[in-house]
């Protein structure tokens, strides 16, 4: 990557304007098709005012994010004693394999994964991790998380590993609101990295 970047630099030097010009165009150019694809990272968030998930939600958006953090926020650094929670939408998965899937949380958590129960944390309880294993193949999932806070401290966050690697957070661009095909996703990832790359060398050449 130095390297890359040392004979940009060296370029950029001689002909300024023309590189210049040239980080605009890519810029707008992958931000563009990136628009045309209509690909949505993040799943559909409820969040309600007990602990049972029932009723109407009380706030509703779409999240690339689960976690403590997120939560927080979404209510604004005020949740109530007592509420639930449910994330749904699609998890594509880049390769077929066997995938462990995490939660953490405190008090209770469940994922399903194409409607079979894959994490069992339910009940009241400290914060816990419990991980269950399922075969997937390559494209989308549907997925459901759910979770409860009866009182006291709260925390829920999620992960995966494929087969034995080390769990991690699950990344925001492999979740989507809607069904979304295998392609388009990795498109929208690839287009997602040049934006984020032309900006980066605009500030380095700048």
């Amino acid at each position: 990557m130095k390297r890359i970047a040392d004979d940009f630099l060296s370029r950029y030097r001689r002909r300024p304007a023309f590189w210049l010009i040239a980080l605009i165009g890519a810029f707008g150019l992958a931000a563009a098709a990136r628009t045309a694809l209509q690909v949505t990272n993040g799943l559909t968030a409820e969040y309600f005012a007990n602990d049972r998930r029932a009723g109407a939600p009380t706030l509703r958006a779409i999240t690339p994010e689960i976690s403590t953090d997120r939560i927080m926020d979404q209510w604004r650094g005020s949740p109530p004693a007592v509420f639930s929670a449910r994330w749904f939408g699609y998890l594509t998965v880049g390769r077929r394999g066997f995938y462990t899937f995490a939660t953490s949380s405190d008090d209770g958590s469940s994922l399903s994964v194409d409607g079979t129960r894959v994490v069992d944390n339910g009940g009241v309880h400290g914060e816990e991790t419990r991980t269950g294993r399922v075969w997937l193949d390559r494209g989308p999932h549907f997925v459901v998380l759910e979770y409860a806070q009866s009182g006291g401290d709260y925390a829920m966050s999620w992960a995966w590993a494929r087969d034995d690697r080390s769990l991690s957070a699950v990344p925001p661009w492999a979740l989507s609101p809607g069904r979304v095909p295998y392609w388009k996703v990795m498109l929208a990832r690839a287009l997602d990295w040049i934006r984020l790359s032309t900006i980066w060398l605009f500030v380095l050449v700048s």
